[in-house]
């Protein structure tokens, strides 16, 4: 407990670490002035002084020798100051391409709000777009208007500081993010809010959204679907095209029966070309437009040149086959052949995957077309029924056995949550628990460890260790299981409850899409998507493996990029952790076409690939001002909106306002007195003052 001592001089305190230091102090004190004593008063050599001259040294040698004594306690100096904090005005100007042409009164309300504000405040200047810094430099270059993304940034930047105030200057038009109005529970100061643009409303064709494919199989036809808006174009006639490659495939014309008009044009499409594939929609209206920049919408589809071949083999006819065919037949990248008995297909090699159903079977034990099959290295899928030989499937030695069956139970699946090797949405999980069950043999499987177990046996309501569904990969082949007949019934329950076959769809698809996909063993790979919008970095990664397929990157990798197979430009990648990686930045709008180029040891690696950054206008899709969640956000806020030309009385505001407000605090500082300077030189100056003193007064 530190012992203070009233001793203050305007704003400092003396401090000492010791409690009995008053005591210590008297002592030093007396010890002092006791000394003193003796050496003036009791040395005869000081005879000759006047009373006045032994006084005024023996108060000089007192005080010397105190404060020398005083520093054995190692007192502490306390200073107290107290500080004014100016309270924070935030200034955020949306940076986007819609507030180009305001530039000019936006940066002069900037200047404006400098000069009224910087004498009582502290100004921060802001600028959002599509991300929101700090930063002074405005240029109006934005792609999109995400005002959540302020509002998040400037609550976490101030936290537990004193902000006045958000002066936020902009149209009101966001496009990207959530409403900023729903962000303003973070906020404990007012937003008062500037509204540039023109809120005037014309002729104006704005095409809002268009939801297509990222990629479909070839000669298949899709479906898109265009939300469009006409605004004041009642009673015309636009015309509407949509384009392949810039060759027009579909044109129609739409009537506007009125002034505020929404539609969504609905049309399929077949996939002809192979690769990125460009679409562009536009819609032209009658009469001239001021902006038409909002009447075209590009976007790109993978068309897909390979179907999955599957052979579904069984030893005879089963409501689960039918319902398999129809599970691969609704997904486009499936084609599905059948075959009964033991009559193999010519063309066994053209196959992806086999299903092999209730196989092998005590009935037909020299089935050659199984046999094929299982000589060809080619993923399969066991589905084990009635007649499925279990002592022949465990003979086969492809990651399960069990013993002779006793019997068959009823047992409903059980989703293992632990399963890694794809992904089920929580919401068909949840459905799949709710099937009805199927027919399993009463007998205890047991798996190999390079399996994963997808859904357990639940028996009466009760879950088991014993897998239903398991999947795994055995020497590079991979292998699935479905230890249960029934299938049929899933399908008619999950239409029965959700009016579709969404979740068994997805289940089965997730299934054969896992066993068809093939594991890439080459030793240099690259990672990038085939396409990205122009406001978003293009990032190429690439892995590089050695012999014993070990992640290496000592050699360098370089890349020759194309674009729209005129210019052409070098890279190298750099190196991050084991891997590589490539940062292109935001590329124009085209098509690009790289080959990455590496060697290692004596081997030369090389791999080609493209991909399409398409334009995006989110900023040119509404131009006119929306002052209405700007007002809001003022409102909400407890802040004001002003146009510009009032801009005066926002000054008056934030003045008047007692809430904004210098925060006060006292800052104390602690220093030994050991370590002052000034104190070495107050005794030096004592001591040598008495000296003085005594030479001048006589003593020599």
């Amino acid at each position: 407990m530190l012992f203070l001592v009233l001793l203050k001089i305007e704003k400092l305190k003396l401090s000492f670490e010791n409690d009995i230091a008053p005591v210590l102090l008297l002592v030093f004190a007396l010890l002092a002035v006791a000394t003193s004593m003796i050496a003036y008063y009791k040395n005869r050599e000081n005879a000759e002084f006047s009373v006045s001259q032994i006084r005024v040294l023996a108060v000089l040698r007192t005080v010397g020798i105190f404060i020398c004594l005083l520093l054995l306690l190692k007192p502490i100096i306390i200073s107290r100051k107290q500080i004014k904090e100016k309270p924070v005005i935030v200034i955020a100007v949306d940076n986007s391409q819609s507030l180009a042409k305001y530039s000019v009164p936006i940066n002069e309300a900037v200047e404006k709000i400098r000069k009224e504000l910087s004498y009582q405040y502290e100004l921060d200047l802001w600028l959002f777009g599509e991300s929101a810094t700090k930063s002074d430099t405005l240029n109006f270059t934005g792609n999109k208007s995400d005002y959540s993304e302020l509002m998040a940034s400037v609550s976490n930047q101030y936290i537990n500081k004193n902000v006045g105030a958000l002066i936020l200057l902009g149209d009101g038009i966001y496009n990207a993010g959530q409403n900023p109005s729903n962000q303003l529970k973070a906020f404990d100061f007012p937003v008062y809010t500037i509204g540039f643009g023109d809120t005037v409303s014309v002729p104006d064709i704005r095409i809002r959204d268009v939801k297509h494919n990222k990629s479909v199989f070839i000669n298949n036809y899709f479906t898109v679907e265009a939300d469009i808006h006409f605004e004041k174009l009642a009673n015309q006639t636009a015309r509407f095209e949509l384009s392949c490659e810039n060759k027009v495939i579909e044109t129609r014309a739409i009537a506007i029966p009125g002034n505020n008009y929404f539609v969504t044009e609905k049309f399929s499409i077949q996939a002809t070309g192979k690769g990125l594939q460009n679409y562009k929609i536009t819609v032209i209206a009658s009469e001239p437009e001021i902006n038409t920049a909002n009447n075209s919408y590009e976007f790109v589809i993978d068309v897909i040149d390979t179907k999955n071949k599957v052979l579904v083999l069984s030893d005879g006819p089963h409501p689960d086959i039918g319902a398999m065919k129809g599970i691969l037949e609704s997904f486009s990248n499936f084609e599905a052949t059948l075959v009964n008995g033991n009559t193999a297909p010519e063309n066994m090699d053209a196959f992806d995957l086999f299903v092999l159903y209730q196989l092998p079977s005590a009935q037909n034990q020299n089935n050659q077309a199984l046999q094929l099959i299982l000589n060809s290295k080619k993923p399969l899928l066991f589905v084990v029924g009635g007649t499925t030989s279990l002592p022949q499937l465990n003979n086969l030695q492809l990651g399960i056995s069990s013993p002779p069956a006793n019997g068959f139970s009823e047992s409903q699946i059980a989703y293992n949550k632990d399963f890694s090797l794809f992904r089920i949405e929580n919401e068909y999980a949840e459905n799949l628990e709710s099937f009805p069950p199927v027919y399993v043999p009463y007998t205890e499987f047991s798996m190999n460890s390079n399996f994963q177990v997808l859904g357990r046996q639940k028996i009466k309501g009760i879950t088991t260790n014993n897998p239903l569904v398991a999947l795994g990969s055995l020497d590079g082949r991979k292998v699935g299981y479905i230890l249960g007949e029934g299938i049929w019934r899933w399908r008619i329950h999950d239409y029965n409850m959700n009016h579709q076959h969404k979740t068994i769809n997805e289940f089965l698809y997730k299934i054969f899409n896992y066993l068809v996909l093939k594991e890439n063993d080459e030793n240099f790979k690259l990672f990038y998507s085939t396409v990205y919008s122009e406001n978003e970095d293009v990032v190429i990664g690439a892995e590089l493996y050695n012999d014993s397929y070990e992640l290496v990157n000592s050699p360098d990798v370089s890349m020759i990029l194309q674009k729209d197979s005129i210019s052409e430009f070098r890279f190298i990648f750099d190196k991050t952790g084991n891997k590589y990686s490539l940062n292109l930045g935001k590329p124009e709008a085209g098509i690009y076409r790289m080959e990455a180029l590496t060697t290692l040891g004596n081997k030369e690696f090389r791999q080609n690939g493209n991909f399409r950054v398409v334009r995006i206008n989110l900023e040119e899709q509404q131009t006119v001002a929306n002052h209405q969640i700007l007002y809001q956000l003022a409102y909400e806020s407890g802040g004001r909106f002003f146009l510009p030309e009032k801009q005066d009385q926002l000054f008056s505001e934030i003045k008047s306002n007692e809430k904004i407000k210098p925060d006060k605090f006292v800052h104390f500082t602690q220093n030994e007195l050991l370590n002052s300077k000034w104190l070495f030189a107050l005794i030096i100056l004592i001591f040598g003052l008495e000296w003085f003193l005594r030479k001048y007064w006589g003593i020599y």
